[in-house]
């Protein structure tokens, strides 16, 4: 059960900034401003991914506490 949760919050912080990089990436060509929506889009996935990761191990934390 552990191993579970740890992993999905590895694929949630992987799935945030995999998803910033691509949005960035797809509105680079859509614009032509090669590179700064996909840095833009790689800095929001990481803030994403670390505001989401810290709720969730919160929220981790909360339930283990509970046994």
């Amino acid at each position: 059960m552990l191993l579970a949760r740890l992993s999905g919050i590895g694929w949630y912080v992987a799935g945030s900034i995999g998803a910033g990089i691509g949005a960035g990436w797809l509105l680079d060509r859509q614009f032509g401003t090669e590179p700064v929506l996909l840095l833009i889009g790689l800095l929001l996935g990481v803030i994403a991914a670390f505001v989401g990761m810290i709720r969730l191990l919160n929220a981790f934390g909360r339930q283990g506490t509970k046994r």
